[in-house]
């Protein structure tokens, strides 16, 4: 007790001795700072990915002028765990915004790592007068008293197990949004609860032509000016890989002038890190095991250099339990060389991602290859159709490093596929490039459509459909992947297990034909009866009013060549008759 009075005694001193000369002590800041957890106050959206098994990234997109007109300078990020109501404070740390006015569109980056695996984590956000940290006591008491969570503040994530090992976890694959969606289907996507959701391109049709990175902030904010999307968004980590409309204009590509903006919103407002990077990274830095990193010498291994294409490219490869994800890049390069849509150095990087699955098979037992664009191309075109020397590369290096039969493929890879509003699965049967099932999962909310084929177990076009992708591990040879292709509320129209294909749910259309009575079906069965009865009565009364004009040319026409052809005393006389028979009704 003497020795915490004398301590109290020196600082007292401390204090009146500088009082004078200086400002007040971070001590005295510390205890007068006030601290606020009114999110929806100060922050217009924010959004998390890259969930690994201790870490994950946060983009924050603060109100700079609602903060300071409220006298708050700092902004932090408090994680924590909840058994029941009691709430156990893991870290608070402070976020750094890269603005200093709402003009400057300001973003803040924050990586909150040291984390457990396989842990459910909850998170908000704090606001002060001062820039030193709260306390956990602080944060803690601005946290309702016996509250089990903070409404509409309150978010939260589940990290990972740790990489190659096993891991069962659930999420969505979807693209295709118009700007300010206010569909349905972000509702019934928030209520899913998923562990990621990967959007796999035009999650906006702002379509930008122009080299303007404010036009990409703005196209965003548009997303999330949606209230269900920014709900659904904010809850659920992402993993996201543009297509044609919201990396440049329509038919957009490698040579587009948008390319240098888009590359620099993406890097600057997207939580996606490691891009580009030669390998995924495992677990070794934090108690797991670490992968196998093939040597140069390994055959059929590919010099690549990560720097070879400058700033861009946002292709990237991770690891969630024993499934590894190889995301491709199929805008930044395509058709910069003719008939080519990786580009070499993506292309020698892919080739080593399936090298690197390859060495590691046993601790790699599933591999997702998430395209932006429809993949089978069988029987009907699909933008890879263009690419097909790319198609036949992929071909020859799963069966060089995949090693197995195709029935063994077909567990062993799986294709997520975006850039049309369609469902569709296809078992493997009818992918001539590769032998490995096909998922394709579209539109969140936009007018149907479709590309490609066949497709084993049918495809359907329309809005409000996406895909949930159950993984299964329960640490044995064979992982299970549950495929869900589903619209609005989640009532499969198209599913099939790995593990059990006599559960398959299937449709009788195969093949994308791209008629206009298929098309009209497909708009009609994409949830859009609204429009297409209110399109359909005014076509009728624009047919209608068309068919009476010209009914009436014609009438006139035919009374003006009786008259021609009568003799004028007749018309005389029937005049007159006329006249007598108006004068008899009178």
């Amino acid at each position: 007790m003497k020795r915490v009075n004398l301590k109290h005694l020196i600082c007292f001193i401390a204090v009146l001795a500088i009082l004078p000369f200086s400002a007040v002590s971070q001590d005295e800041e510390a205890t007068t700072a006030e601290y606020d957890i009114e999110y929806k106050d100060f922050i217009n959206f924010h959004w998390k990915g890259d969930v690994t098994s201790h870490s994950v990234t946060v983009k924050v997109f603060p109100s700079l002028a609602k903060l300071a007109a409220k006298g708050f300078t700092s902004t932090f990020i408090a994680v924590y765990t909840k058994a029941a109501d009691a709430v156990t404070v893991s870290q608070i740390k402070q976020i750094t915004f890269d603005g200093t006015a709402d003009t400057d569109y300001p973003v803040g980056t924050i990586t909150v790592d040291s984390l457990s695996a396989s842990t459910t984590y909850y998170y908000c956000f704090v606001f002060g007068t001062s820039s030193t940290v709260p306390t956990n006591e602080q944060f803690l008491a601005e946290y309702p008293s016996g509250s089990s969570s903070l409404s509409g503040e309150e978010f939260t994530f589940t990290t990972f197990a740790l990489a190659l090992t096993k891991d069962s976890f659930t999420f969505g694959v979807g693209c295709c949004a118009q700007s300010n969606s206010t569909s349905e289907v972000f509702d019934y996507l928030s209520a899913l609860k998923l562990n990621f959701f990967v959007q796999t391109g035009n999650m906006h049709y702002d379509s930008i032509s122009a080299n303007n990175v404010t036009q990409y902030y703005l196209a965003y904010n548009n997303v999330f000016s949606s209230d269900k999307q920014r709900a659904f968004y904010q809850q659920t980590p992402i993993v996201y890989a543009w297509d044609e409309f919201d990396y440049g204009a329509k038919g957009s590509n490698g040579n587009s002038a948008s390319k240098p903006a888009a590359t620099t919103a993406y890097k600057r407002y997207v939580p996606a890190t490691n891009l580009k990077a030669a390998f995924p990274a495992d677990d070794s830095s934090n108690g797991g095991a670490a992968a196998t990193t093939p040597p140069s010498t390994t055959k059929g291994f590919k010099t690549y250099d990560s720097t070879a294409t400058g700033e861009f490219g946002i292709f990237r490869s991770f690891l969630v339990g024993r499934c590894m994800f190889i995301l491709l890049d199929l805008r930044s390069f395509k058709d910069i060389t003719a008939n080519d849509i990786l580009g070499s150095s993506q292309l020698a990087w892919l080739n080593n991602q399936l090298l690197y699955a390859s060495v590691n098979s046993n601790s790699i037992r599933q591999i997702f290859l998430i395209s932006s664009l429809p993949w089978n191309n069988k029987a009907a075109k699909t933008e890879w159709s263009t690419y097909t020397t790319t198609q036949s590369n992929v071909h020859d290096w799963i069966v060089s490093y995949i090693n197995g039969t195709s029935a063994s493929v077909k567990q062993k890879i799986m294709l997520l596929g975006g850039g049309a509003s369609m469902l569709a699965f296809d078992d493997g049967s009818n992918n001539s490039n590769g032998k490995f099932p096909v998922v394709q999962a579209g539109g969140l909310d936009q007018t149907a459509s479709c590309a490609g084929g066949t497709y084993s177990h049918g495809m359907v076009s329309g809005r409000q459909q996406y895909a949930i992708i159950q993984v299964t591990d329960d640490g044995t040879d064979n992982i299970c992947v549950k495929v869900n292709l589903t619209r609005a509320t989640g009532t499969p129209l198209i599913y099939y297990d790995t593990c059990n294909s006599a559960t398959a749910i299937s449709q009788t259309t195969k093949v994308c034909s791209g008629s206009l009575i298929d098309s009209i079906t497909d708009y009609v069965s994409g949830g859009s009866w609204v429009w297409f009865i209110i399109i359909m009565v005014i076509i009728a009364i624009v047919v209608i009013v068309v068919l009476y004009k010209v009914y009436l040319v014609y009438k006139q026409r035919r009374e003006d060549a009786q008259n021609e052809g009568e003799p004028a005393e007749y018309i005389e006389m029937s005049e007159s008759k006329k006249k007598g028979k108006s004068d008899l009704v009178l």
